[in-house]
């Protein structure tokens, strides 16, 4: 007699387990937890832990860090390891492994026996003296529990000789590494419960968020069969799913998903509790919070500060549970197609200037110097004005970027000259721009008020400020996405017409056109995204998800989409086809930056495992807008926290305040935040401000959301007059705080101006001066550069189309007639100042009062002048404004 197994059976019997356990809470967990435990007990017990690699292949790639690239000769590949190198054990939890490495390192008489050190975490290892061919070394080596196994390789180097400048160490050729004890086959119990506790942390999420039985059990089973996979391919798992957060994973998700119930009904009574006996909550809450905020800038304990903030930000959305404060919240959403007023028109106007004059005000002075990837845009940019067959899609060499910025530059460079303000224009021009695209993209989905306040902090964020002032294309891809947002929005928006719309826009709006133009629009701007930076790749994926949000599970949406949708694919077919068809001829050049700049190529001396890595990153994203920001100068006030204080307190606001009442709305903020931030999730540097630029449009929108709730919770309360000064207070403060970082503490901060050309990019203004000054006695002048500075691409691209000679030693490249400047770097030797001074003639003379750095540390460059004109030149070209005088 057969068992039937049929679907419907299935069902059957789980219908009455779940009657005979009280609703089934207890069978499919200790199903998924019993099949896990077997499975990873039989896998290990026949999984084969022995490991053997050679250098080129996958295994080394995961287990050799910071080491040269491959090499080889007529029999042999290799690669060199570095002073220090590193290499990663997986798979063996805890248990003592021996390790079999082919070593040699060839080297010159002169140059001693190479010695390697091993050294763990506890100390060093082992010391091994290696020969000068190849052999086989052996050592037992111990392994975490946890984690991964890092062993620090470190040597003695020496530099191979010719055109060969490396430091290297040692050759590896290849290797293998086993259990000392091949019967200790049992898992470890840490791993043994990280591993087995997956399908039950899968399968008890699932069906916390609602999802169907069926949905949560496969993937519970799924999550049952990487479990098997685990056991039977331990160095794999090791790497990529290594056990990582122990205790606190899997222990407190566990927790949190089995007591979620009892946990929410807590919240909901203590955010009640607060609501009722707190009248004051939302003030109190703000005031723990900013304290709180105000603890962790002046670096103070991060665990205590973020509690304190938490605290806060809790007690002041608690104040919006009640009915009053929920209905007041709503009142934020505008009506579908609700029209613009005037005085909403005023405001956005007020915010496109204001954001403009930031951008714009000393654009050609801060940064005081270009980068040299802002010389290299504007050299391409060049390039394209004046050659009319060079018309690139993707530059590989010199850029890695899309072209599409350097399209945009050359007219205004071909036209006005190579100047900082003429290259850094069009990043500037699309910063200023980019407040009025977020009100546009966020009106209809957060309402009026929240989505003004959003844009101001995008007017004058630092965050914004700072990578729109450069001549970067990070600012043009943050536009198109979010004109793209909008146009998605509204052309998928149910046809719903307000009482007072003009006739012309009624009847446009209500035509089936709208939908196919607006979605046509969006992928359109979507498509011209990926041409801008990275970061833009993501933009037709980002446009999806959102229109996969905004539509929903309804049927009747979807059809109704359907010819929008369509025409929208097309669209966006042919606006990347160009670019598409680049990537055909040239992967390699087009993923080169991704790659190397790839997590899994961080060369951490910890940590290689991508999971780690991710998780590493993650904290550093979490804590970037309220503890560290950016570390980096070129990108952000190094260290400083991406928000000011006031948004960074209203980012909290909002979330709460979204997740309470409008869930959808901040479902969506959350996943367009997230994935804003995957670019830098998924690179090296974190938290890197470009790569997460994404995530600030959202931010920006949750921010409004917080301001917005927290004004309509405060309104009914007394002095009415007062509170209604409540969003411009905020918005002054804010604007004050990020003015004052970016143009006061920014600007004589040396880690920032440091990471710049200055000094480059001063002595190219002076020659720059002397070629378009007014005055003919300066236009007289001759300018001499050292001819170092003539391969620097800031030199070549400020220069370019000027007359400027070159000084080498005391030969000068022409006459310096009767008025010459000789201008060499401030950390000239001697030797080398008295050159220049031979190289002018007897009458020539070093200048006392020279242009020094904002802070007043040094010169920016020397200078040795050859008549009177020649030293009035440098006050003409660099005045006080942009660089003080340093006194002798």
């Amino acid at each position: 007699m057969g068992i039937s197994l049929r679907p419907e059976v299935v069902a059957r019997m789980l219908l009455r387990v779940r009657k005979a356990t009280s609703g089934g809470v207890l069978l499919i967990p200790m199903l998924l937890v019993v099949l896990a435990l077997g499975l990873l007990l039989l896998g290990a017990r026949v999984a084969t832990r022995r490991i053997e690699f050679t250098v080129g292949d996958r295994a080394a790639a995961r287990m050799l860090v910071n080491f040269h690239a491959l090499e080889q000769n007529s029999s042999e590949h290799y690669r060199w390891s570095q002073a220090t190198s590193q290499f990663f054990l997986y798979g063996y939890d805890g248990r003592p492994a021996a390790l079999d490495l082919r070593l040699t390192s060839p080297r010159p008489g002169s140059v001693g026996t190479a010695i390697l050190a091993v050294q763990t975490p506890t100390g060093v290892l082992v010391r091994l003296p290696i020969a000068a061919s190849w052999r086989d070394y052996q050592l037992v080596v111990p392994t975490t529990t946890t984690g991964e196994t890092a062993l620090q390789l470190l040597t003695t180097t020496f530099r191979p000789g010719g055109a060969d400048t490396r430091d290297v160490g040692v050759a590896l050729m290849n290797g293998s590494a086993w259990p000392v004890d091949a019967n200790d086959w049992f898992p470890d119990p840490q791993r043994a419960l990280f591993l087995g506790t997956l399908p039950l942390l899968v399968w008890l999420l699932l069906w916390r968020a609602g999802a169907g039985t069926w949905w949560s059990l496969g993937a519970g089973g799924l999550a049952v069969g990487a479990v098997a996979w685990a056991a039977l391919q331990p160095f794999d798992a090791g790497y990529i799913l290594p056990t990582t957060g122990w205790p606190w994973w899997p222990l407190v998700p566990l927790l949190v998903l089995a007591v979620q119930p009892a946990l929410v009904r807590g919240l909901r009574v203590a955010m009640a509790w607060v609501s009722r006996v707190l009248p004051f909550a939302p003030w109190l809450g703000a005031a723990v919070a900013m304290s709180a905020l105000l603890w962790l800038r002046l670096g103070l304990h991060v665990a205590v500060g973020l509690g304190l903030l938490l605290v806060g930000s809790f007690m002041v959305v608690s104040s919006f549970a009640g009915d009053r404060a929920e209905s007041a919240f709503k009142h934020a959403v505008p009506e579908p197609g609700y029209p613009v007023r005037r005085i909403e028109a005023a405001c956005l106007i007020g915010l496109v200037v204001l954001a403009g004059v930031l951008r714009f005000y000393h654009l050609d002075t801060q940064p005081l110097g270009l980068w040299r990837d802002e010389a290299r845009h504007g050299l391409l940019a060049l390039q394209i004005w004046r050659d009319p067959t060079f018309r690139p899609i993707y530059v590989v060499e010199g850029a890695d970027l899309p072209a599409l910025l350097f399209y945009l530059i050359a007219p205004v460079v071909g036209i006005f000259g190579p100047h900082l303000w003429s290259v850094r224009l069009v990043s500037a021009l699309a910063g200023a721009l980019a407040p009025l695209a977020l009100w546009w993209a966020t009106r209809p989905l957060i309402g009026i008020r929240p989505a003004l306040y959003a844009a101001a902090l995008l007017a004058w964020t630092s965050w914004s400020l700072s990578l729109s002032r450069w001549a970067f294309p990070v600012t043009l891809d943050q536009l198109f996405v979010l004109l793209a947002f909008g146009c998605m929005w509204r052309a998928l928006a149910p046809v719903q017409l307000t009482e007072h719309p003009s006739a012309l826009r009624q009847s446009f709006v209500a035509t089936k056109w709208w939908p196919v133009l607006g979605m046509s629009l969006a992928a359109l701007c979507a498509g011209l995204a990926t041409y801008t930076y990275h970061t833009g790749r993501l933009a037709p994926a980002l446009l999806a998800i959102l229109t996969v949000l905004r539509l929903g599970w309804s049927r009747a949406n979807w059809w109704r989409a359907l010819p929008a949708l369509a025409v929208a694919l097309l669209v966006g077919l042919l606006v990347v086809f160009p670019l598409v068809r680049f990537i055909l001829s040239d992967y390699g050049g087009y993923t080169r930056r991704t790659d190397q700049v790839a997590v899994v190529n961080a060369g951490a001396e910890d940590s290689h495992a991508p999971l780690i890595l991710l998780m590493r990153n993650m904290e550093r994203y979490l804590l970037m807008w309220h503890v560290r920001g950016e570390l980096n100068g070129r990108h952000h006030a190094p260290g400083v926290p991406m928000l000011d204080p006031f948004a960074g307190l209203l980012l909290l606001i909002g979330l709460g305040a979204a997740m309470l009442q409008r869930r959808r709305v901040a479902l969506l903020l959350l996943v367009w935040l997230v994935l804003g931030l995957v670019p830098g999730l998924l690179s090296t540097g974190a938290p890197h401000a470009m790569r997460s630029f994404g995530a600030l449009a959202p931010a920006c929108a949750l921010v409004g959301l917080g301001l917005a709730a927290f004004y309509q919770r405060v309104e009914c309360g007394s002095n009415q007059r007062l509170i209604r000064l409540l969003p411009y207070a905020v918005g002054l403060g804010s604007l004050l705080f990020n003015g004052w970082l970016y143009f006061g503490d920014m600007a004589h901060n040396p880690a920032v101006y440091d990471e710049f050309d200055v000094d480059t990019t001063a002595m190219a203004r002076v020659a720059m001066a002397a070629s378009s000054s007014p005055d003919a006695a300066l236009r007289g002048v001759q300018v001499f550069l050292p001819v170092a500075a003539g391969n620097d691409e800031v030199t070549r691209f400020l220069l370019s189309g000027s007359s400027v000679g070159w000084v080498d030693g005391s030969q000068l490249s022409r006459a310096a007639g009767g008025e010459a400047l000789v201008l060499l770097p401030a950390g000239s030797s001697p030797s080398r100042q008295q050159a220049a001074l031979r190289a002018l003639g007897p009458q020539a003379r070093p200048v006392a009062n020279l242009p020094c750095y904002p802070n007043g540390e040094g010169p920016l460059f020397r200078a040795y002048a050859l008549g009177d004109a020649a030293a009035r030149l440098l006050a003409t070209a660099l005045p006080p404004r942009i660089a003080p005088v340093c006194m002798p």
